[in-house]
C-alpha cells in the first residue's frame, strides 16, 4: 500500500504533474493548473489511495445502478420483462451487497464465509428470478460482473480525478 507521499510521484522521485507548453489553449491550462494544485494539496494533507479512490466506490455504485439495470435488461431480454423489473433486481442486489460489507466491517473474522455466501446468494437469486440453467446463468453473470466491474472502476477513477481537481480549485 502506498503512502500519501508516494501516490503522485514518478519513479524518479519527482512529483507528478501535467506538463504544458505555450501552444495549449487557456481552458486546458485552467484544468491542468487546478489538477496539479489538487495533487500538491493531497500530498500535503497526506491523502492516500484509500482516501481518494476507494472512498468513491459507494458513490460510483449508486450512480451506476441504472446502468447495471440496463445491462441486466440486455442480458436477460428473452424473459420479456420491463426495465423496472430488472432495476428492482439490481436495487435489491446493491442493498444486499452494502449490508454484507457492513457486516464484514463489524465482524472481520467472517470475511471468507460471508464472501462465499455472497457469491452463492447472487447466483441463486439470479437463477430463481430469471429461471436459466446454472451454466447459462454463470455465463451471463460473469459477463455482467466484468462489464459492471470495468464501468465501476472507470467511474471511481473519474470521481477521484474530479476530487483532486476540486482540491486544487478550492485553494
Amino acid at each position: 500500500m502506498s503512502s500519501g507521499q508516494e501516490i503522485f510521484q514518478k519513479s524518479s522521485g519527482e512529483p507528478f504533474a501535467i506538463r504544458l507548453d505555450e501552444s495549449d489553449n487557456q481552458m486546458f491550462h485552467f484544468f491542468t493548473d487546478h489538477f496539479n494544485n489538487g495533487i500538491l494539496i493531497s500530498r500535503e494533507r497526506g491523502l492516500n489511495t484509500q482516501d481518494l479512490l476507494w472512498s468513491s466506490m459507494p458513490s460510483a455504485m449508486f450512480l451506476l445502478m441504472p446502468f447495471m439495470g440496463v445491462l441486466v435488461f440486455i442480458l436477460y431480454k428473452k424473459n420479456g420483462l420491463f426495465y423496472s423489473y430488472h432495476f428492482i433486481t439490481v436495487l435489491h442486489f446493491h442493498c444486499f451487497i452494502f449490508l454484507i460489507y457492513s457486516i464484514m466491517e463489524l465482524i472481520p473474522l467472517l470475511d471468507i464465509f460471508i464472501e462465499m455466501y455472497l457469491l452463492y446468494y447472487i447466483f441463486t437469486m439470479f437463477k430463481k428470478i430469471y429461471k436459466y440453467s446454472w451454466f447459462r446463468n454463470t455465463l451471463k453473470l460473469t459477463t455482467l460482473f466484468i462489464l459492471y466491474g470495468a464501468t465501476v472502476a472507470c467511474t471511481m477513477i473519474a470521481i477521484m480525478s474530479v476530487r483532486v481537481f476540486i482540491l486544487g480549485y478550492n485553494i
